[in-house]
């Protein structure tokens, strides 16, 4: 594990660091497991209303969230935490949220005006609607895949505790 420096930022602001979402937090609670598990409560920032991943964190309020992260460092509760999470994790959960639909949305509808009858009565609403079948049944896959990866022990966004912050 590489110690990194901590530069001076507003309080809440995530940014990317070697392709890593890095933010600080509280431990809350942690598990034993292999590896290791704590719940990290954050306080949500300006960028969390806008972040793609943000249905993966669970909301305790308006203002604080709380996300799983392996604990290599074996922290207590109360312990504030820089965590981190790869910038390609965020955007696989950024495509399983906007990518995938919009995709089975445009192959739907397309799909549908090929498939229907050109002399059909309502062919258009009909391709929207096989349209909206198919973003219904993608968002059905990736919900069934999330739960068996919970299930199974895998985070739906794998996060990491780094280090403690120093007082």
């Amino acid at each position: 594990m590489t110690t990194q420096t901590h530069e001076p930022r507003k309080h809440g602001e995530p940014r990317l660091r070697g392709e890593q979402l890095i933010e600080e937090g509280i431990v809350v609670e942690t598990a034993a497991g292999t590896p290791p598990r704590a719940r990290v409560m954050m306080v949500a920032g300006e960028a969390c209303s806008a972040c793609a991943a943000s249905f993966i964190c669970k909301p305790e309020d308006a203002d604080k969230r709380t996300l799983e992260a392996a604990d290599p460092i074996g922290v207590k509760p109360g312990d504030r935490v820089v965590i981190a999470v790869t910038g390609g994790e965020v955007l696989k959960a950024s495509f399983l949220v906007y990518g995938l639909p919009l995709l089975l949305l445009v192959i739907g509808v397309a799909g549908g005006m090929w498939l229907l009858p050109e002399n059909l009565s309502g062919r258009e609403p009909l391709a929207f609607l096989i349209g909206l079948l198919l973003v219904a049944l993608g968002l059905f896959g990736v919900h069934r895949r999330e739960r068996a990866r919970r299930r199974a022990g895998l985070d739906p966004l794998p996060a990491t505790i780094l280090r403690k912050v120093e007082e």
